[in-house]
């Protein structure tokens, strides 16, 4: 696996980061507990992200290469599986 686009981290640096999500995790379930959203104010929010996403980004947006490469090799790996399944004559 490449680490190509990727910043080394310290392990005290990891867990500090991991530990600001978990807090941020928690205040918002918290503060979310008494007014959940309704299902129009969820989907008005989604549109709002990704109205956006395509002001920052652009639209379309950007391929992730990343998430690109990663399907790439789902792929291959469910091309040889398939493969394997026609050659053993699907008896598993």
């Amino acid at each position: 696996m490449s680490d190509a686009g990727t910043a080394r981290m310290d392990a005290a640096a990891l867990r500090r980061w991991l530990a600001g999500r978990a807090a941020a995790e928690r205040r918002e379930r918290r503060e979310n507990v008494h007014r959940p959203l309704s299902a129009a104010e969820s989907l008005r929010q989604a549109f709002a992200l990704i109205a956006f996403a395509g002001r920052r980004h652009g639209w379309p947006l950007p391929e992730d290469t990343h998430s690109r490469a990663e399907d790439e090799r789902g792929y291959a790996r469910w091309d040889r599986l398939r493969a394997a399944w026609s050659r053993d004559g699907g008896r598993g």
